[in-house]
């Protein structure tokens, strides 16, 4: 009898529920900011939200899934889905490299004067997003499968709006252009881009100077961004724990 009762104890304490799992964990260290698992998947919802791509499944949910499924599927449909795991580890590894930038512009940002764009650009930031979707419901719907509210979504272009105008700030005067510059892109960029595209006459250069010039700036800024970036990792101590 009492051996019973054992395997009855047993059994009961086996159909148990498991504690619950833990989600969030220390995924990065940036200088004193870390940067958590919730952190990052709600930067990937964000991320895909702006794509307009479908929410990323958590890597551990994932890999219950592929664990599932290979008791259920052959050996190549195993393999697709560890491959479909590893491109979404990767995926979430770029994520993660975008927030440690923000982290590092971020900590940068408190060490200068900077007035953070009106708020105008980021209204119109929004409705921008808001015509992309054919009406409210739907607009909605896509928020709450992000796990995104619109007030979530405002702070984030703020966020974003601020740091882009803040590299503008740091960068665009370090910049400067030749009338060389701008007739080499003009004689060996636009003009056969425009050519492939069927347009057999391409405006002047006076005409198009002005948004040469734009483009050669934001490339050199781009340029300049990645250099300082690598400049901050390497003088911010920058840990990985993904």
């Amino acid at each position: 009898m009492g051996a019973i009762r054992t395997c009855l104890l047993l059994l009961a304490l086996w159909q148990l529920p498991l504690p619950a799992e833990i989600v969030d964990r220390v995924v990065a260290v940036v200088g004193n900011r870390m940067i958590s698992w919730s952190d990052l998947l709600a930067e990937a919802d964000y991320q895909a939200f702006l794509a307009g791509h479908p929410p990323m499944e958590p890597m551990e949910s994932a890999r219950k899934e592929s664990l599932r499924q290979e008791s259920l599927r052959q050996e190549s449909l195993r393999q697709e889905s560890l491959g479909q795991e590893s491109l979404r580890q990767e995926s979430l590894r770029q994520v993660l490299s975008r927030l440690i930038d923000q982290v590092l512009l971020e900590q940068s940002h408190d060490t200068f004067p900077f007035s953070p764009p009106e708020n105008g650009e980021i209204q119109e930031r929004l409705e921008e997003i808001q015509k992309r979707f054919p009406d409210p419901e739907a607009y909605r719907k896509a928020l709450a499968q992000h796990k995104l509210t619109e007030a979530v979504l405002v702070r984030r272009l703020e966020r974003e709006a601020n740091l882009m105008a803040f590299v503008e700030y740091r960068l665009r005067p370090l910049v400067s252009l030749d009338l060389a510059q701008v007739e080499r892109y003009y004689n060996e960029t636009l003009v056969p881009e425009l050519h492939r595209q069927g347009q057999t006459e391409a405006p002047a250069l006076s005409e198009v100077r002005e948004s040469i010039e734009e483009i050669l700036v934001q490339q050199e800024i781009s340029r300049r961004l990645e250099e300082w970036l690598r400049e901050l990792r390497e003088r911010v101590a920058v840990k990985i724990l993904l």
